[in-house]
């Protein structure tokens, strides 16, 4: 593990035309700051309650840690980023924010490579948004044993 600059993992994100959600943790903070992208190109960013120049705003006074990358992660939104690629990188470069990153950092897709490329989230809470839409699990019932038969008498 080390040291990147965040704004030169965005850039390789976009070089490489990635699609997914960076996220960073913030340091004394359970929200995290998320960056998703599409084909590249960053089209919404969220931290808590903040939506996509504000949320780069108040970047400059965030103690960022660590990120990973999880491909295929997508939100829907109705109001995208409207700033270009190189306004994001170049205000993210601006604030010389650096966060622990490691190859291990870029996770493989979710479920495996049999899985598909996207994950959706609808409309809630970022929180509470999984990685891959699913039925919830299936709980198995407690084990119980079967009725006891009468028995015949011989």
């Amino acid at each position: 593990m080390s040291s990147r600059d965040l704004a030169d993992i965005i850039e390789t994100l976009h070089r490489d035309r990635q699609t997914g959600v960076l996220s960073v943790s913030v340091r004394s903070d359970n929200n995290q700051l998320k960056f998703f992208f599409r084909s590249g190109t960053v089209y919404f960013v969220t931290y808590s309650t903040c939506r996509n120049l504000e949320c780069l705003i108040r970047l400059g006074s965030l103690v960022a840690d660590r990120g990973f990358f999880l491909p295929g992660a997508k939100v829907e939104t109705p109001h995208p980023i409207t700033l270009s690629m190189p306004d994001i990188i170049e205000q993210v470069r601006a604030l010389k924010k650096t966060i622990e990153w490691s190859a291990a950092d870029v996770s493989p897709r979710a479920g495996g490579p049999d899985a598909p490329d996207t994950a959706t989230c609808r409309k809630i809470p970022l929180a509470r948004c999984r990685t891959r839409p699913s039925a919830a699990p299936a709980r198995s019932a407690p084990h119980r044993s079967p009725p006891e038969r009468p028995r015949r008498g011989r």
